[in-house]
C-alpha cells in the first residue's frame, strides 16, 4: 500500500489557500534551496542559539515543577517512614507490627525510588544546559543539511525539521 503524504495551505490571503500539493514536490523545492541557500551564517547560528536558549528555558521551567512535585512526594514518604518507626516501637501486637513492617518497606522503597528520580532529573537538568553546539559544529551540520536531511524516512520527523527550517 502506497501513501502519499500532501501540504496544504491555510494562510489567510493566500490565492493557494485550501489547495494541496504533493510533499514530495515541496520537499524537492526545499531541498533544492537548501543546497543552494546553505545555512551556515553567523547570523544563522545567532538565530538558532536564540530559539535553543527559549527552548531550554521552557523545558527547565517544566523540569523545574517536576522536581518540586517529586521532593515534595520524597518528604512526604519520608514523614511516613518516621511516623511508621515510631508506631513500631510503640506497638506490641505481633500482626499490627508485621503490617507496619511491609508498610514501612514499601514506603523505604518508595524514598529510594524518589531519591533516583530527583537525581536523574537534576543530572538532566546540567547536561541539557550544554544543548547549544559551538558555531564550528553548527557550520558544519548545516554545510550538507539538504543531504542530511534527503536521509530521514520519517515523514513526521521530517515535518517537524522543515517546519523549524523554514
Amino acid at each position: 500500500v502506497r501513501k502519499y503524504f500532501y501540504y496544504r495551505c491555510d494562510t489567510i490571503g493566500c490565492p493557494a489557500k485550501g489547495k494541496s500539493t504533493r510533499a514530495k514536490v515541496i520537499m524537492e523545492a526545499a531541498y533544492a534551496f537548501l543546497d543552494n541557500h546553505p545555512l551556515k551564517t553567523v547570523e544563522g547560528y545567532q538565530h538558532y542559539a536564540a530559539e535553543m536558549a527559549k527552548l531550554a528555558a521552557v523545558k527547565d521551567k517544566e523540569a523545574e515543577k517536576v522536581l518540586k512535585s517529586l521532593q515534595t512526594q520524597r518528604r512526604f514518604a519520608e514523614t511516613r517512614v518516621v511516623d511508621i518507626k515510631e508506631l513500631l516501637q510503640s506497638e506490641d501486637d505481633a500482626v499490627l507490627k508485621r503490617e507496619y513492617k511491609n508498610d514501612l518497606k514499601t514506603q523505604l522503597e518508595k524514598v529510594k525510588d524518589l531519591d533516583g528520580k530527583i537525581s536523574k532529573l537534576k543530572t538532566e537538568r546540567v547536561n541539557g544546559n550544554d544543548a547549544v553546539v559551538a558555531i564550528g559544529d553548527f557550520i558544519e551540520l548545516f554545510q550538507n543539511i539538504a543531504n542530511l536531511i534527503r536521509k530521514i524516512d520519517s515523514m513526521a520527523d521530517l515535518d517537524f525539521i522543515m517546519r523549524k527550517l523554514f
